[in-house]
């Protein structure tokens, strides 16, 4: 995957302005309540049968797949779409409506290592990875009985590069159907204005115009599937030096599928829609194994049903963990998260934990992700080096297809198992940083598959560790034998539980059945549940270390079992439910500030809460999830009004509102999560109420609503009540004169902003008052004429009262 900074584009996907509410817009031209253009968002919608008519009158079907029956649309613009996903969702033939999530390319810019690769204090040899991962010692001893095809899901890939055009089979490109399947060039991201131009120049040329400058980011995609299919070849054997080896009928085969693509500047797929439909065609088309270096943290319907259909029909997927986004860098990516996919995170040249690399739970692998050198295709580069959890994907998808070449009969959970077992690790069983451990070709190769790879954790000291929201496949092989897990739920917040699932699945049902032991976080006794087939058991647990314990029953005549554990944490329902629907409503007591800590434990949990203001003021909401997983959606309505609606922010970012609250008014705040998946994590809200300070001057927030100083020094006063508080003034010049604009009175905490614009609102001159000065003064000679002045707080949350005054001279 790409490491590389996203920007997160948020959007806002409905507006309706409440008579009470002021947004502070400097410029903002008054206008009744009314509902705003919205930018439509695209939806991937699954059906159990065919499509309503009534529903298709609503929305354009940008594609279909009439096997799996679901379609990507886009709502007409004159539809409310968030009124449009509640009703179709209650629909009996619709299974699911999701956001058409964009994924994430994960290779790393040097702004984000704080290096450039050959800047590390000891670059290691090209081929170390190869090394690390015991490829080159795995060679001597691999014995393949016949070619594998892997799919590799990216941005296509150099068809004419002399290493790698002797393996390509069947590339397909969904981002431009009907076109071949070459990579991402540097001409193909260059906006039309940027051609010819140096990357210094372009630069410049945006500083300039003052618009944000996202060349690099579009520049991380070139080549990148060029780099990724490298790596596997190189791992593989199938190159040699700079020399390209002959494919054979027992070498491995990659077949490119190009998701993702640019022209002039302009993206085009790389989104869940497009993933989950590579996925399905590269199952149709003869692939064993599907090698994705892309995802995203949001859990999809799509994605997971399009990977669970690989694996019944014997196709093993491997996927990448991520890369960190700023500053997060757990949990792992989708669809690496999903339990039958092969989850690969990064280590370093050093072969310790690479913290660029996304972790947690899920990870079943890591491999080299720094320093890696591979095949390029950017100004006719033949090889480059690259960093980032893109390239250790491929190293672990290898040695997959080393596995199934030498044992054709293994199925995609035999060859999972294999791997974790034959990893490099220090640790017995899981570990959030590195999983199972490092990837080992020859391991792989040359050892023996075990029934169960958890042995020996016959005892509570030795119980082996396992991640949660995961699958553990094990044997009890006799009559005493007793396996003991542990695994960790998390610690969120004290006044927040989780409900966990344990499940069994055995092949066949029991006599006596088999005893599965919880010993819970905190306390020394266990819960003893008796299974005589599959089945699960569903307990409220604290954060901590939980203990599993599985053995036969003691009059259970089997002496053999081979058996699956999952394990999946859900939040418990928070301290202020049931609140899902407005007339549920939980009431908050409002004082200066008020904290919710909220979860969202069920598919589709809305939170609402009711509140009053006892006189008018100002009403801040802030809410911010702790997981990424979460996408926040923010409303906020006046009892009897419209409401506001705000989704300005991607899953890493907060949701904010500030409006003008009505004496006595009655106001509701929902809470709800865009892509509507049970989440473990909790958000927190945070309600602030500010009472008004007497200001004759409001309401002024706006230019049109100026307040006209008439009277040269002559003091005004004046309040400035929150940071999105803007006080406008205007004035009158009889002739070309000296104006003296003074402030007076301010806080000393304060830190404010003074700006004269002339009649068009063009700035002439801006000034700041930093905190302890409490006043400032300035003289400029203005023409005849009427001048407008703003003044706005830079820090603070109080209400703030001060003085302005003009003098003429």
């Amino acid at each position: 995957m790409v490491k590389q900074c996203i920007r997160t584009a948020g959007m806002m996907l409905f507006i309706f302005i409440l008579n009470a509410c002021s947004l502070g817009e400097p410029d903002q031209v008054g206008q009744e309540p009314a509902e705003k253009p919205t930018e439509t968002r695209e939806w991937v919608v699954k059906w159990n049968g065919e499509p309503d008519p009534a529903f298709l009158e609503t929305v354009d079907v940008l594609r279909k797949n009439d096997e799996d029956q679901t379609m990507l649309v886009k709502v007409h613009e004159d539809v409310d779409q968030e009124k449009w996903r509640a009703e179709w969702l209650l629909h009996d033939q619709v299974e699911y409506i999701q956001p058409n999530f964009q994924y994430k390319l994960n290779n790393e810019t040097v702004d984000e290592r704080g290096e450039a690769p050959s800047a590390a204090a000891k670059e290691p040899s090209p081929d170390y990875f190869l090394r690390q991962t015991s490829a080159v010692e795995a060679w001597d001893v691999w014995k393949p009985k016949k070619e594998v095809v892997i799919a590799v899901i990216d941005t296509g890939v150099d068809l004419d590069h002399p290493l790698i055009a002797p393996h390509i089979v069947n590339p397909m490109n969904i981002a431009y159907p009907g076109e071949g399947a070459e990579d991402i060039t540097v001409e193909d991201i260059q906006r039309p204005e940027e051609r010819g131009k140096t990357a210094e120049e372009i630069d410049a040329m945006y500083a300039e115009s003052g618009v944000y400058n996202d060349y690099e980011e579009r520049l991380g995609a070139v080549g990148h599937g060029t780099g990724v299919v490298g790596v596997l070849l190189q791992m593989l054997g199938l190159v040699d030096g700079e020399n390209p080896v002959e494919s054979t009928e027992t070498t491995a085969k990659i077949m490119p599928i190009k998701v993702m693509g640019y022209h002039d500047g302009e993206k085009k797929g790389g989104s869940d829609f497009d993933m989950s439909e590579a996925i399905r065609m590269a199952v149709n088309r003869g692939a064993d194994i599907i090698s994705l270096s892309l995802g995203d943290w949001a859990y999809s319907k799509n994605a997971r049903d399009a990977v669970e259909y690989a694996e019944e029909s014997g196709v093993l997927v491997v996927a990448a963990a991520g890369n960190r986004q700023g500053a997060t860098n757990e949990p792992i990516f989708y669809p690496a998260a999903f339990p039958t996919v092969l989850a690969v995170g990064g280590v370093t040249a050093d072969g310790v934990f690479d913290v660029y690399s996304n972790h947690g739970t899920g990870l079943d692998l890591v491999a080299p992700d720094e320093h890696i050198w591979t095949t390029g295709n950017r100004d006719g580069e033949r090889f480059r080096l690259v960093d980032g959890n893109s390239f250790s994907t491929p190293q672990v998808t290898a040695v997959a297809a080393m596995v199934m070449q030498q044992h054709p009969t293994m199925s995609p959970a035999q060859v999972r198992n294999l791997l974790r077992q034959t990893a490099d690790t220090d640790v017995h069983g899981w570990n959030e940083q590195t999983g199972y451990g490092r990837v080992n070709a020859f391991r792989a190769l040359t050892e023996a598959p075990q029934p169960d790879i958890y042995e020996e954790n016959e005892t509570q000291d030795t119980a082996a560790r396992v991640s949660i929201n995961a699958r553990a496949e094990a044997v009890l092989n006799r009559p005493d034998d007793e396996d003991w897990f542990v695994f960790d739920v998390p610690n969120l917040s004290d006044a927040l539980d989780f409900h966990v699932k344990v499940r069994l699945e055995m092949p066949r049902s029991l006599e006596s059945g088999v005893e599965v032991r919880i010993k819970q976080p905190g306390k020394e006794t266990f819960v003893t549940y008796t299974l005589e087939r599959s089945d699960e058991v569903l307990l409220t647990l604290r954060p901590g270390e939980t203990y599993v314990n599985v053995r036969f029953h003691e009059s259970e005549p089997s002496r053999f079992l081979a058996y699956a554990l999952e394990t999946e944490v859900l939040m418990s329902p928070d301290l202020y439910e049931d609140n899902d629907q407005q007339w549920h409503a939980h009431e908050l007591d409002l004082d200066e500030a008020t904290l919710v800590e909220g979860t969202f434990h069920t598919e589709g949990d809305d939170d609402w809460y009711r509140l009053r203001t006892p006189e008018g003021g100002n009403l801040y909401v802030d809410v911010s999830a702790a997981s990424p997983r979460t996408d926040l959606v923010l409303f906020v309505q006046q009892l009897g009004g419209s409401g506001v609606l705000v989704d300005e922010n991607g899953p890493t970012g907060r949701e904010q509102l500030q409006i003008r609250a009505e004496a006595g008014g009655i106001y509701y705040v929902r809470v709800s999560d865009l892509n509507m998946h049970p989440t473990v994590g909790k958000y927190d809200l945070a309600v602030h109420y500010e009472p008004l300070v007497n200001d004759v001057s409001e309401p002024n927030d706006r230019s049109d609503q100026a307040r006209h100083l008439s009277h040269p020094s002559t003091p005004v006063e004046s309040s400035l009540h929150s940071a999105a508080d803007y006080d406008w003034y205007q004035l009158t010049v009889p002739r070309e004169s000296d104006v003296t604009v003074r402030i007076d009175g301010l806080e000393e905490a304060v830190r404010a902003e003074v700006t004269v614009y002339d009649e068009e609102r063009m700035a002439l001159e801006r000034r700041e008052i930093a905190p302890g000065d409490k006043s400032l003064s300035w003289t400029e000679t203005l023409p005849e004429g009427r001048y407008y002045i703003r003044v706005r707080r830079l820090s603070g949350e109080q209400a703030t009262p001060y003085t302005i005054t003009y003098f003429l001279e």
